[in-house]
């Protein structure tokens, strides 16, 4: 069944949704028609089975046929810390790093960083599309752009950063939450680590071989979250 999310609170029987992006979707690339189910969930850790009562240019009825609570959300709380990348590589971060189940993306301005800034409106859109299509209900948040110290500074504890000079990490490292940081193509400066080893965060590696800043991000959060 196809799964959207709904940016108002489901409640009731039967609910109005007047969002074009929506009916667009649903009636025109679609072609649903009255009688047609489909998930729905308001980013509230429920979801809702909901047929389609009448469906045109304007709005949307449903009647909501069954509700029940998600299971799909990570036990653990993964903010990821992501230093600024090339366009495609962040938002395959944000893409991938959804589906596997972080909690929220904080974008990085380190001193090796590529670009120094993100399109915004398309970001949240990859994270709603990946929710939708991962079987989440709750949309990662997606912070603003922060330098390294303001990051650190912000960072739910406890910290960990991945570098080539780090020690071994196992999966069985995170129990309930931290904040993982990743750096740039190029990796973190000395002066960075030093930032690091300053706000006591602890240093990892991801093995022996040298990762991408996308490989390394996707394959922290599979560690921690899978």
């Amino acid at each position: 069944m196809h799964r959207f999310y709904i940016n108002q609170t489901i409640s009731g029987k039967t609910f109005t949704c007047e969002n074009e992006e929506i009916i667009h979707q649903l009636k025109d690339v679609l072609r649903f028609h009255a009688g047609e189910n489909i998930i729905l969930f308001d980013n509230k850790q429920k979801e809702f089975q909901a047929q389609i009562e009448t469906i045109n240019k304007k709005q949307i009825t449903f009647q909501i046929m069954k509700e029940f609570k998600n299971i799909s959300e990570a036990k653990n709380k993964i903010h990821l810390y992501q230093s600024l990348v090339k366009r495609d590589n962040f938002e395959l971060i944000l893409q991938k790093g959804t589906e596997i189940g972080a909690d929220s993306f904080t974008p990085v301005l380190a001193q090796r960083s590529e670009k120094k800034s993100i399109k915004i409106e398309r970001c949240e859109k990859i994270l709603k599309e990946a929710t939708e299509q991962s079987g989440r209900v709750i949309i990662p948040k997606l912070n603003k752009i922060m330098d390294l110290k303001q990051a650190l500074a912000s960072a739910p504890k406890p910290i960990i950063a991945f570098d080539f000079s780090g020690k071994p990490f196992s999966k069985n490292t995170i129990t309930e939450k931290a904040s993982i940081f990743i750096g740039p193509e190029g990796g973190w400066t000395p002066e960075e680590l030093a930032m690091f080893k300053n706000s006591q965060a602890t240093i990892y590696t991801l093995g022996p071989r040298v990762l991408r800043a996308e490989t390394a991000a996707i394959a922290a959060l599979t560690l921690a979250l899978l």
